[in-house]
């Protein structure tokens, strides 16, 4: 048996290892996918847009502030200000758009989260004891085109080192 074939049946057999796996855990009732990716950037961004550190370790609630024209952006779409946290624990962080300055102070999010049937868009100044809501409206398209620049850098110097290693790996198997 040739190496390649080795490596095509364990890589095959580990994909649907995984896929058994990961279906399995998704179909549970305690929700083990959801407890356990916390530790992934956006769910890490949104514990911190919502909560904070206690003296004793212990997870409190942060004040959460809009500024003023987020409250009449709210009255306009028909939104109350608890929908609009309760939205916040599952938005979806877009790590990657042009609003997003996570190295500023203070830390700057642009968030997408659904209400009721209404996709909007949110940007939060973050801070260590506190939040601001600085813009609440219709999503704001993403202008930047710098992560389809690095992703096509990133595929194009894997496709490189594929073609060499792959003839190098000829090289000492002939």
């Amino acid at each position: 048996m040739t190496k390649s074939k080795r490596f095509f049946i364990f890589f095959s057999s580990a994909g649907v290892m995984s896929f058994f796996l990961f279906f399995t855990l998704s179909v549970r009732e305690d929700k083990p996918l959801d407890k356990y990716t916390d530790w992934m950037p956006g769910n890490r961004v949104i514990s911190m847009m919502l909560s904070r550190k206690g003296v004793d370790g212990e997870r409190l609630a942060k004040q959460i502030d809009l500024l003023k024209a987020v409250p009449d952006s709210l009255e306009a779409n028909g939104i109350t200000r608890l929908e609009l946290l309760h939205a916040l624990k599952s938005g979806d962080v877009n790590l990657f758009h042009q609003l997003t300055s996570p190295k500023s102070t203070p830390k700057s999010y642009y968030i997408d989260i659904v209400v009721d049937i209404g996709k909007y868009g949110v940007v939060a100044l973050i801070s260590s004891g506190y939040t601001e809501i600085v813009y609440f409206g219709i999503p704001v398209e993403n202008t930047s085109y710098e992560v389809y620049i690095v992703l096509g850098v990133i595929i194009g110097v894997l496709t490189i080192l594929f073609v060499m290693f792959r003839r190098l790996f000829k090289r000492f198997t002939d």
